[in-house]
């Protein structure tokens, strides 16, 4: 079986699934730490990125890809709000300890986006991934920017990007809960397709750490979703590839899909500035296809971030 679309569907979903684990750590009200949004004016950060992804085909090789990535994030104070630029430094991606050229990172090193944020937390704009989408078409293949457009387009990108912040950031904003505290839901997150997942959530804050600002609280998350959202997500991403190229992916379903995944924040409730940040994930599903034996593909995802504040 030729598993290279495979590999950038399973790696997509990967991506696309942060912003939804993002989405769903909510806090819950209580009495004992009040998360309040207010970065110091002026506040710039160096964020550095590290994401792990082990690829393992049943029956097949197995594949590492490691990426590294810097950005500046800088803080500024503008009438009642505040404007966040963020600003790509450096990416590079290795799979297999080879030096690789990624297509998505490719695209999005030379991009500085703007969000303009509220005083209680909440993003009121981002700006800056105009025209993204057209400049795809002329760095990858028509198959796959026909199956990435749904997910590349400014608004699926602002979507993401709003998801990812209110589970860092804007959820907790104005909250309080006790240390110790543990609390469960269950969600459902839309996809641009249309199609959503339902994701079983814990969030708990089991204790307050000592961090560069003082005292930062620690926030975790684990979660786990259901197969049938996923099993159609994953289908329809390799029927855009084959209807676009008519590639071998022709008639390719996944069944019995999984993601689940964890969180670890160490955050500073005063100012909502994160000093430790941690995240896993595992995807699996069967990929069938006409001809073939069914084969269980798993990814294993790592990303650490480190801040270096000023």
């Amino acid at each position: 079986m030729n598993y290279r679309n495979v590999t950038w569907i399973a790696c997509l979903a990967c991506w696309i699934a942060t912003a939804a684990a993002n989405l769903l750590a909510q806090p819950p009200q209580s009495t004992e730490i009040t998360f309040r949004f207010a970065p110091p004016e002026g506040t710039v950060v160096t964020q550095k990125t590290v994401i792990t992804r082990e690829r393992i085909v049943e029956g097949g090789a197995r594949q590492t890809t490691r990426s590294e990535s810097e950005q500046t994030v800088s803080y500024r104070k503008v009438e009642d709000a505040y404007v966040l630029t963020f600003k790509p430094l450096s990416m590079k991606t290795q799979r297999d300890g080879k030096e690789i050229a990624d297509p998505i990172s490719g695209l999005l090193k030379d991009v500085t986006v703007t969000y303009r944020v509220s005083a209680d937390g909440q993003i009121q704009g981002i700006e800056g991934y105009a025209g993204l989408l057209e400049r795809t078409e002329s760095r990858l293949p028509p198959e796959v920017v026909a199956a990435l457009r749904p997910y590349l387009n400014e608004q699926a990108l602002i979507n993401k990007d709003i998801a990812e912040w209110n589970g860092r950031i804007g959820d907790f904003v104005g909250g309080t809960v006790e240390i110790g505290q543990k609390v469960e839901a269950e969600s459902a997150f839309p996809f641009p397709n249309g199609e959503q997942i339902v994701f079983r959530t814990q969030t708990s804050f089991p204790a307050l750490r000592p961090c560069a600002a003082g005292t930062c609280i620690l926030v975790r998350t684990i979660y786990d979703s259901d197969s049938e959202g996923f099993d159609s997500i994953a289908s329809e991403l390799a029927s855009g590839v084959s209807q676009a190229s008519g590639s071998a992916l022709a008639g390719m379903t996944a069944s019995d899909s999984r993601i689940s995944g964890s969180a670890s924040r160490l955050i500073d409730p005063q100012t909502m500035l994160i000093y430790e940040e941690k995240m896993s994930r595992t995807l699996s599903f069967t990929v069938e296809m006409p001809g073939q034996d069914p084969a269980r593909m798993t990814t294993k995802e790592v990303r650490t971030y480190s801040f270096e504040y000023r």
